[in-house]
């Protein structure tokens, strides 16, 4: 499964598009490896544009797919932008279960707990951080480059 996120600007097809609006902005794509038949964890892998020293993220703003977020990870070319992945947990064979901390952030066993690494970073430096604590209720920490 992949997600692209985008700003409020119109799509490139032009079904929204009128003569005054801009080509909207991809601000983040995401792609889901789900490997449950063997027993594997999934994977999930985040690109998003680099922020420049002022604090702006780097347009991407493709008039076509070839130059979508997606097309360019695809394609290797991810000059400009910055990759994220999920830190990977270990198997834990007491518990017959993959694990990972998450430091009191997640007091529940969810397939939606994830913590997001910058890719050619060190993985205990987490950017990106979700866990399950209630019914329907999930804690939420981020830093850079999310912030």
């Amino acid at each position: 499964q992949e997600y692209t996120l985008y700003d409020d600007g119109a799509s490139p097809d032009g079904k929204d598009k009128d003569a005054r609006s801009e080509l909207r902005k991809e601000l983040l794509h995401v792609s889901f490896l789900n490997s449950l038949r063997n027993r594997n964890p999934g994977a999930m892998q985040v690109v998003m544009p680099q922020v420049d020293g002022q604090g702006n993220a780097i347009k991407v703003q493709p008039s076509n797919s070839a130059g979508s977020l997606a097309e360019k990870l695809k394609r290797g070319e991810t000059n400009g932008l910055i990759e994220l992945k999920n830190r990977e947990p270990k198997w834990n064979p007491s518990s017959q279960m993959y694990q990972l901390d998450f430091h009191g952030r997640a007091t529940m066993a969810s397939c939606k707990n994830i913590q997001l690494h910058v890719k050619t970073g060190d993985s205990a430096d987490v950017s990106f951080l979700m866990g399950k604590v209630e019914e329907n209720k999930f804690n939420v920490d981020f830093k850079a480059p999310f912030s």
